[in-house]
C-alpha cells in the first residue's frame, strides 16, 4: 500500500466516526517509526499486521513530521486502519524542579544552542530529547535540574523546537545537515484510500 499523506489522527471523534460509517468496524495496524524516520520523504515499512507500506510523504507532512496516531491509509478491503506509532528510544528525560522558569530556560537555550530537537514532556518543567551525552552532562550541571538517559516515544506533536533537524544549513562555517538522510524505495502496490 502507498501512503502520501495523513488524514488526522485516529484519536479524533470525527476521524473516528467517518471510518466507523464507512467500514463498520476496523483493525488498527500500526506503523513504526523512530524519530529521525519522521520526517522522511520516502520510505517502506511493515505494520503490526504484516502490511507492507510505501511511503512518500506530501511537503507538509514531512515538514510537520508524522505523529503519534496520524491515520496514513485505509485498506478497505482488510479493514486495516494504518496509524503511525513513535517507538520508545534512547533520550534524555529532563526535569525541572518546581519548573523554574529561569531553570526552564537555561534548559531551552542550552538545548536550542547545540540545535538538537527540544520535546515537551508530560507534566510541567519536564523534557526530552535525543540522546546526546555531553548535552546531558551540561544540563545536569544547572541547579535544580535532573537530566537521565531513559527510553522514550520522541513525538513530534510534542516538539518544542525544532533543532531544524531534517535540513542543511550553514552557521558561518561549513554547512552541515540534522536528521537522517538515507534513502529507500517506496512499495509498488496500491494506494491507500482516502478516510
Amino acid at each position: 500500500m502507498i501512503c502520501e499523506k495523513v488524514y488526522g489522527s485516529i484519536c479524533d471523534e470525527e476521524v473516528h466516526a467517518r471510518l466507523s460509517a464507512r467500514l463498520g468496524g476496523y483493525v488498527v495496524e500500526e506503523v513504526p517509526f523512530t524519530w529521525d524516520e519522521t520526517h522522511k520523504r520516502v520510505q517502506r515499512k511493515v505494520g503490526s499486521e504484516g502490511t507492507e507500506v510505501g511511503l512518500r510523504l506530501d511537503e507538509e507532512t514531512r515538514r510537520r513530521g508524522l505523529r503519534n496516531d496520524d491515520v496514513l491509509g485505509v485498506d478497505a478491503a482488510t479493514q486495516h486502519v494504518l496509524v503511525a506509532r513513535i517507538t520508545p528510544e534512547e533520550a534524555v528525560a529532563v526535569e525541572v524542579e518546581g519548573a523554574d522558569p529561569l531553570a526552564v530556560a537555561r534548559v531551552a537555550w542550552e538545548v536550542g544552542n547545540t540545535h538538537t530537537p527540544l520535546f515537551a514532556g508530560k507534566a510541567p518543567g519536564t523534557f526530552a530529547f535525543p540522546l546526546n551525552e555531553p548535552l546531558r552532562a551540561a544540563l545536569e550541571r544547572i541547579p535544580g535540574v535532573t537530566a537521565r538517559v531513559e527510553r522514550a516515544a520522541l513525538d513530534p506533536g510534542r516538539l518544542v523546537s525544532s533543532g531544524e533537524a531534517g535540513h542543511a544549513h550553514a552557521h558561518g562555517h561549513e554547512g552541515h545537515a540534522h536528521g537522517g538522510s538515507r534513502g529507500t524505495r517506496a512499495v509498488r502496490g496500491r494506494g491507500s484510500e482516502a478516510v
